[in-house]
Parts: C-alpha cells; sequence; structure tokens
C-alpha cells in the first residue's frame, strides 16, 4: 500500500478497516491518515476528505447537537472535534480537488455552524492568496481544467481498466496517445515542482507537505507511464537530491531505480545509474551484478530475434512473442533502416556500449588489466558491435600510451569484421594520428582488393583515404587518388571531385559557389556543426546545420554522463536512444533533448515545449 498512488484502492481499504473488520476509532484514525498521507493530494481523493470529515463530526454532527441539546458529549470534546475538523478542512481546502468546491460549502457551513461571530474571520483567512489556502487552490485547479491536466491525469477506473502501454521499439512508430500523455507529464512535473500551491518551503511543516506531495504525484506519474525510463529517471534524480532530513520515510532512493528496473530491464540508462550508484557506495559486488544481468537479458533478447530472422516467413508470427515486441511492429516497418535486421542491428549496438561501460568500471574500480578481463569476455559474445574493439584499442592507447597493443586490438577486430566499413575507417583514423602512413597505405590496399567489399560499401574507406592524401600528400599523390576513384565511381561531377581535393574542415566551395553541385541541394552540403574527433567517418557527408539547443533537462544530463567514454565510438544517440526514449521520439542524448519550462503559480498559460530556432540557409 505504500507505493500505491490508487485512490480506489485506499476506498476499498479504509472501507475493509470501518465496516468489514470493524476496528476501533483510533485505529480508523490512523488508517485515514495513512491513506491522506499517501494519496490526500490526489485531486480524485476528495471523497476520502469528506469522509474522513464526516467521520470526526460523528455519529451526531456538531449541527444536531447543538440544536438538540444532548449531552452525550462533553463542552470539551465538542471543543476537541471543532478544532480537529477546522484542521482537516485546511488541510483539504489547500489541494486542488475535483471537489474542492463542495468541501468548501462544507467548511463554510462548519464554521456558520460553530459560531456566526467568528466565521466571517475564519472564512476571510482560508482567501489569503499569497499562502497555501483555497483561493491558491482553486486558482490551479482552474488552470489544470483549462489547459487540460484533469483530463489527462484522471485515475483509472476499475469499470474502464487500462494498463500502461510499452513504447513500440522504433520511433517510427511510437503511440502517439502515450507519447502525448508523457509529455503532459513532464509538463506537469515540472509545473508542481515550481510549488505553484506556495508552501513555505522555509519552515519544516511547509516542507514536509511539498516534499509528501511531489512523492505521491510521481508515484501516480510512474503508474500511468511505467515504461518510460524518463519519468523513472526525473524521479530518483528529484528525490536522491533531497536531503536525510527531509525524506521523511527514510526510502532508499536506489529502490526507485530497482523497481524501475524491473519494468524496464533492457534499459540502458537506468542499469547505468543504478550501477553508478553502487559504484560511488564502493558496493562493487552489486555493480558486476547489474552489468552481468543486463548483458545476459540483451543477449537473450538478440537470440530470439536472431531465431525470428533465421525462421521462415510463414513461422515468424508465432515466434513474435518470444520478442519484446510484437510482430505487427516488425510487419509494419518501411525503409531498409527499419527493418528487422536493423533493430537487431540497433540492439548489438547497445550490447556494445554496455561492455564498454562494463570496462569502463573494470578500469576506475580496479586497473587496466581488469578492464582487459572485461574484453576478453566481451570478445567470447556472439553479438559484439566493433566498436568495443575500437573503444579498448582507444583506452590502451589514451591510458597506456601503448600504440602498439592498440593496433594489436584493431588487428583482432579487422579478422571479425574484415568488410566493415566502419571499423575501418576507425582503424585508419587511428593509423593516420599516430603518424604510422605506412601501415595506413597498405590496410587501405588491403581492404578494397577485398572482392566481397563492394565500391558501394567502401566508399566512405576511399573518402577516407582521399581526404588524407589530398590534405596531407603531395599534389601526384591526391591527382592519382582522384583518378582511381574515377575509374570506380563516374556518376559523380568533375566539379564535385575537384571540390572534394580542395575540402579541409570546412566545406567553403559547396556554400560560396552556389551551382558546383545541381544534383544535390545546399542544404544537404553543409558540413554537420560539432563532429566527433573520433568518428567513424571523420570526413562525414554533409549535413544541414545542427540547431540550437536550449539547456538539457536532469533526465538527459544523466544520460550524457554515460556517453563520456563512447563518445569517440559514437554510441550515444545508437544505444541510449533506441531504448530509453522521451516523448515525441526524442532520444536522451543532449544533442536531441528539448528541455521544458517550470511554470509557476499564477501563470495561466499551458506548458509548451520551447520551440528550436534554426539557422536559416541563404
Amino acid at each position: 500500500m505504500n507505493n500505491s498512488a490508487s485512490v480506489e484502492l485506499f476506498k476499498l481499504y479504509l472501507h475493509h478497516i470501518k465496516f468489514t473488520r470493524r476496528c476501533d476509532v483510533q485505529t480508523v484514525h490512523r488508517a485515514y491518515e495513512f491513506a491522506l498521507d499517501c494519496i490526500g493530494h490526489d485531486k480524485d481523493a476528495g471523497e476520502v476528505w469528506l469522509d474522513y470529515i464526516n467521520f470526526i463530526d460523528g455519529p451526531i454532527p456538531l449541527r444536531d447537537w447543538r440544536k438538540s441539546g444532548s449531552r452525550s458529549i462533553t463542552a470539551k470534546e465538542a471543543v476537541v472535534r471543532i478544532n480537529d475538523m477546522r484542521r482537516l478542512y485546511r488541510r483539504a481546502l489547500q489541494i486542488p480537488l475535483v471537489l474542492l468546491d463542495t468541501i468548501w460549502d462544507a467548511y463554510c457551513e462548519f464554521e456558520n455552524t460553530v459560531s456566526t461571530q467568528t466565521a466571517d474571520m475564519m472564512i476571510t483567512s482560508m482567501q489569503n492568496e499569497h499562502e497555501p489556502s483555497y483561493t491558491i487552490a482553486r486558482q490551479q485547479l482552474r488552470f489544470l481544467d483549462v489547459v487540460g491536466f484533469l483530463q489527462q491525469l484522471s485515475s483509472v477506473q476499475p469499470a474502464a481498466l487500462e494498463l500502461p502501454t510499452r513504447p513500440r521499439p522504433s520511433s517510427s512508430f511510437q503511440d502517439e496517445n502515450s507519447d502525448s500523455l508523457c509529455h503532459g507529464w513532464l509538463c506537469y512535473l515540472n509545473w508542481e515542482e515550481g510549488n505553484p500551491l506556495l508552501f513555505d518551503l522555509k519552515t519544516m511543516e511547509g516542507e514536509k507537505e511539498f516534499v509528501r506531495r511531489m512523492k505521491g504525484v510521481y508515484k501516480k506519474a510512474v503508474l500511468k507511464l511505467r515504461f518510460y525510463e524518463v519519468i523513472w529517471c526525473r524521479w530518483f534524480v528529484w528525490y536522491n537530491e533531497l536531503k536525510g532530513d527531509k525524506q521523511s520515510d527514510k526510502h532508499n532512493p536506489l529502490t526507485i531505480l530497482q523497481t524501475a528496473i524491473e519494468a524496464n530491464p533492457t534499459s540502458l540508462l537506468l542499469n547505468f545509474v543504478l550501477a553508478e550508484q553502487y559504484e560511488i557506495q564502493q558496493n562493487h559486488e552489486e555493480v558486476h551484478r547489474v552489468y552481468t544481468a543486463l548483458i545476459a537479458v540483451l543477449q537473450k533478447e538478440l537470440d530470439g530475434i536472431e531465431r525470428h530472422l533465421s525462421q521462415p516467413s510463414a513461422n515468424k508470427t508465432e515466434d513474435a512473442s518470444s520478442t519484446s515486441f510484437s510482430h505487427e511492429d516488425m510487419s509494419n516497418q518501411e525503409g531498409p533502416s527499419e527493418t528487422l535486421r536493423g533493430i537487431f542491428q540497433k540492439r548489438i549496438e547497445e550490447l556494445g556500449s554496455v561492455w564498454c561501460e562494463y570496462m569502463t568500471f573494470a578500469r576506475r574500480s580496479r586497473d587496466q588489466v581488469a578492464s582487459r578481463e572485461i574484453f576478453a569476455q566481451a570478445r567470447k559474445s556472439k553479438h559484439l558491435d566493433w566498436r568495443v574493439f575500437d573503444y579498448a584499442a582507444m583506452t590502451e592507447y589514451h591510458l597506456s600510451k601503448a600504440a602498439n597493443i592498440a593496433t594489436k586490438i584493431y588487428d583482432l577486430g579487422l579478422k571479425r569484421y574484415p568488410t566493415d566499413a566502419g571499423f575501418i575507417c576507425q582503424y585508419l583514423h587511428f593509423l593516420v594520428i599516430i603518424n604510422d602512413e605506412s601501415n595506413a597505405r597498405l590496410l587501405f590496399e588491403k581492404v578494397i582488393a577485398n572482392p566481397t567489399l563492394t565500391p558501394e560499401k567502401a566508399r566512405h574507406i576511399w573518402d577516407k583515404w582521399c581526404s588524407f592524401e589530398c590534405n596531407f600528400g603531395d599534389l601526384a599523390a591526391s591527382q592519382r587518388m582522384q583518378k582511381r576513384m574515377l575509374e570506380i565511381y563516374t556518376a559523380e561531377s568533375p566539379a564535385e571531385w575537384l571540390s572534394m581535393r580542395h575540402t579541409h574542415r570546412i566545406d567553403a566551395i559547396s556554400a560560396k559557389d552556389k551551382g558546383s553541385f545541381p544534383t544535390e541541394p545546399l542544404s544537404s552540403r553543409l558540413p554537420a556543426a560539432g563532429p566527433s574527433h573520433y568518428s567513424a567517418n571523420p570526413n562525414p557527408p554533409h549535413t544541414p546545420i545542427a540547431p540550437i539547443i536550449p539547456a538539457p533537462s536532469p533526465e538527459s544530463r544523466l544520460a550524457s554522463s554515460f556517453t563520456r567514454a563512447l563518445r569517440h565510438v559514437e554510441l550515444d544517440e545508437d544505444a541510449l536512444a533506441s531504448r530509453d526514449r522521451h516523448p515525441s521520439g526524442d532520444s536522451l542524448a543532449p544533442a536531441k533533448k528539448c528541455s521544458h519550462r517550470t511554470f509557476k503559480a499564477g501563470e495561466q498559460s499551458f506548458p509548451r515545449r520551447k520551440q528550436i530556432p534554426r539557422i536559416p540557409i541563404e
């Protein structure tokens, strides 16, 4: 019950305590207080508040007791009851409940029943606009109604029970309703964190009420969006930043992550955050357990997809349940990047990201030898991404300054990925930066001689080596390279080949000399902003200028912290984005995040996403 955010469940609980078990008055009091601590903040909890008020009023209400002159209770008991009811009314009237006006009418009647002389003073004190009061709660209730949150955040009714929906595996097949709901909840969480009810956070009581309300809001958020990692991550970040005295229930923040991983066992972000928290606590055994469990889950999923791919099309539907997504999701995909094989490749990259993080932890907790042991385990995996070899090699080069060891690792990778253009480009790039031109030239000639590496697949390799020859070789070498490429790639115009020889980090020709490449729009030839220094293609195909990105949100900062070691192998977007999705298809990578405004009390406008300005292209 402590972790439940269901108002209906607590109604059944209170009914059981009062009428089924027929508990004593003190037990019922404790049951009501427990229920209100858990769900009293909920907009649908008005019936629970009214029921509690009527229970305190007793079998003989105060108005009937005064009219009849009954002596069943003493004057002292009546005063205690009046004070209890007044405190309870004040607590309820500070919350934007759906039944707020009903409770207000009952409160006004109560004060007039107690004393007509003090009623006006008591009622006026509850209409203060500068502290938690009925007026503030009513304003915020109207605001929620105007922006549509009242309908969107409604409790799940037993007559129409609906379970949280799991996001689809590809961003092209999002459930628009679920993503819209997630975006609405993120805006609502920002609004609640802005303290719209004006709790006095300088006092212990006000701060306690604010923390209790935020905990209840987050519980209901994960109840509705159980399979969205961004909500769980946000809850953990908020609760973990609270000081010990504010965590009144002494709830371990790590249990939030553990519960989140139970719902999302293949989430990279949640597992990485949990592993890092254990590492901070020097609990290395638990870190190993987190990584091994995550690797096992991903391996199992990859095996299921592989079996599905190897089966005839007639039997694929029956085996679809073995994977984490339905056959409908796979059969509806369009385009080569959205096929099942494309999803399979993305899952391999995710597994590679986990191995790289595991190697990083082993090196930090022990030494480089431990990282090598994890790399040896990774090499035994049937599904291994080439970026793991690249990461291991670059780690050896940067930490131990051993270029020979890094070269041996690349050679091992070349045996496993002899036709992977991305890995070959990365190997060439490494040999270039260590000034090993002779081995780089031998590698280039060796791989292009492989008959299985078609000119289409090898285009990036040719572009990579041509760029090196044009930038750092003599004129004769660049001309010879251009002649060789013209013999293979005959569709390009002469102007494009000439431009390639004079392009360095900036492609000024395509931007300055308009009309040089009429078959290709200018916007597609502008260089990407801030390319990764160790990307698989340091001179990638030209892409539009990146948009101006606002400040990242807390969950995006967490995601970026786990891509620091993988930045040069570009695992951040592919690995984290495909699973730990942000609403509307955005990944959690900082370059694709969109922050949300925190709306404070009194702002009567709908929380909207900031529009990302784009640089105009002349």
